[in-house]
Order: C-alpha cells, then sequence, then structure tokens
C-alpha cells in the first residue's frame, strides 16, 4: 500500500514540554529570539501559553502522553490545567530551591495531591549572596540539600535537571560578546554537565543510590566525554581524595542514577 504525507510514530510520551503562564507574556516573547525559528514567534507563543493548542498538536503528531513543566512554581495553576485532559496530560512540580526543606515540602505536595510525575529543577537557582548583596547561583550537591534528595528517594519520583540560560556574572563574562552561544547551541550543555558532575563527585547519589535524575539532551554530551571521564576520576582524582565521596565509576552512575 502507498502512504502519502506524513506518517508519525504513535503513543510517544513526551517530556519537558514548558508552558508559560498568560501573565507572564513580557518574558515570554523576551525568551522567542533564543529558541524560536525566526517566523514561529505568533506559533510559539500560542502553544506555550495554551494547554488545548499544545494537547492539538499532540494528537496530530502521534504523541499519547505529554509531562508539563515550567521554570518558574505555578504548580497550582497547571494542576487545574491537566485536569481537562487526564489521560493525555501529566506535570512535574516546579521547585523553588532557595529552601531544600522547602522545597522537598512543595515536592511531596504536588505528588501526593496532584499526581505529578516527579519534578523539574532549572540547572540553578538565582540568589543574592549574604555576604556581598551580589547576584548568585546556587547549586544542589551540598551537603544542605540532602533533605531534598532524601524526599525524591522517598517518594520515588525522578527529578529532570533543565538547562537555565546564563546569567549575572557568568552571562559577562562568558557570553555578552558570545550571544549567540548562549542556549541550546551552547551554554546549556556546558551547564548541565557541569552540575551533574557535581552531584556525582560530590557524592550526593552515594547517600541517596535510589535518586534517578533525568538529562535531555542525548545525556548534554556527558556520554560522548565518558571513557576521558572515567580515566580521570579512577586513575588522578580518586587517588587524591574524591573517593571519600563518590565510590563508584561514571559509568555505574549513569547506569543506576542517570
Amino acid at each position: 500500500m502507498m502512504m502519502t504525507g506524513k506518517v508519525h510514530l504513535q503513543g510517544k510520551i513526551a517530556l519537558e514540554k514548558a508552558f508559560n503562564l498568560p501573565r507572564l507574556e513580557k518574558r515570554t516573547q523576551a525568551n522567542i529570539g533564543l529558541y524560536v525559528m525566526p517566523g514561529r514567534g505568533a506559533e510559539y507563543y500560542s502553544a506555550v501559553t495554551n494547554i488545548e493548542d499544545r494537547v492539538h498538536e499532540a494528537r496530530k503528531t502521534g504523541v499519547g502522553y505529554t509531562v508539563c513543566s515550567l521554570n518558574v512554581p505555578a504548580n497550582d495553576h497547571i494542576a487545574n490545567e491537566i485536569k481537562k485532559f487526564p489521560r493525555e496530560l501529566g506535570a512535574f512540580a516546579t521547585l523553588s530551591m532557595y529552601n531544600p526543606a522547602q522545597a522537598a515540602q512543595e515536592l511531596r505536595r504536588c505528588v501526593n495531591e496532584y499526581g505529578f510525575h516527579g519534578a523539574l529543577l532549572n540547572n540553578w537557582q538565582q540568589a543574592i549572596s549574604a555576604n556581598n548583596g551580589e547576584q548568585t547561583v546556587l547549586l544542589y550537591d551540598g551537603e544542605e540539600y540532602d533533605i531534598f534528595w532524601a524526599t525524591v528517594q522517598e517518594l520515588d519520583v525522578p527529578v529532570y535537571l533543565h538547562p537555565a540560560k546564563p546569567e549575572g556574572k557568568l552571562f559577562e563574562l562568558l557570553f555578552k560578546d558570545r550571544w549567540y552561544l548562549q542556549g541550546p547551541l551552547q551554554s546549556f550543555g556546558i551547564n548541565i554537565s557541569q552540575h551533574v558532575m557535581g552531584l556525582i563527585s560530590n557524592g550526593v547519589f552515594d547517600r541517596f543510590p535510589h535518586v534517578q535524575l533525568i538529562l535531555g539532551h542525548m545525556g548534554e554530551r556527558l556520554p560522548f566525554d565518558m571513557d576521558r571521564i572515567n580515566r580521570w576520576f579512577e586513575l588522578v582524582k580518586k587517588p587524591r581524595g574524591m573517593n571519600k565521596k563518590c565510590k563508584k565509576t561514571i559509568q555505574e552512575y549513569f547506569r543506576d542514577n542517570l
């Protein structure tokens, strides 16, 4: 039988499907230049703010189930939206990570009350330094975040670590004069892989061996560097003390946690 037109694999599950709040129109419009092909801005804006548009597009392209997510907290809003399409839509919780205990509490609420499938975290939490009042970023590989990772492990839900665009000093140093390298082209993979290696080398997965971390975009380049990373881990870094926190090989962390 001859078939014409597009043929789509049916029943796909789509993760990391971003949405945005209509009241954040200016922010959404500002991001179009970073992430959207010229001429498709209106289409993007409609899809990212209107859940029904997203569902209709999913049906046309063979997506059977979509996990929605946002990079600023709006958990009650998306819980209300996905109720309209319970067989086609779910969600990841979005969490502020300033306070690890509060983040853990909100994740528990979203999983138990709304049935969310886990959490999607920005690669870092923007913050103001208490020491000098300057803008900084928080990563989640320190022991102060153990209460959060313990809750993730207890609830048995995954965490999706999502790239964030460069901010503050990082932007000024690396991307101000290289604007086009922001986003999927370069900065996303660099920043996520740095954070993931911090989670590994600082022992998060040794302290919480059942935590599952989702990486998008083919593993944010890490699988392609696996052999090189492993050699430096095992032959150079662990003999100098990294083995006190990080017990397994990089391949074993990817097998068990990533």
